[in-house]
């Protein structure tokens, strides 16, 4: 899928959980979608931000999960997922290839 270089693109909690285990997925968006090398930086919800939170308390994050999820906070933009021209972005990951 294409993406406009100029696109603002929202980031869905299911892609921070990749980019912040640093597995196949979240490496491969990063490289296949230039994530963090874009003209806009990517945008989340403010929902999103509270879902992280959530799930970092209830699974009892180690602190230096806790500082990758600040840091990686830093490196997006938080948004009124209302906010008119943003596309939405998610990614399905199915065994099926």
């Amino acid at each position: 899928m294409m993406i406009p270089t100029d696109a603002l693109i929202l980031l869905d909690t299911n892609i921070l959980v990749h980019l912040l285990r640093g597995d196949v997925v979240g490496q491969r968006l990063v490289v296949d979608y230039d994530l963090f090398n874009r003209p806009n930086r990517p945008l989340i919800s403010f929902v999103t931000v509270g879902e992280m939170y959530a799930l970092a308390r209830k699974r009892g994050w180690e602190t230096r999960r806790q500082q990758l999820l600040e840091a990686l906070l830093k490196e997006v933009v938080v948004v009124n997922i209302h906010q008119p021209g943003i596309v939405i972005f998610t990614y399905c990951c199915t065994s099926e290839g």
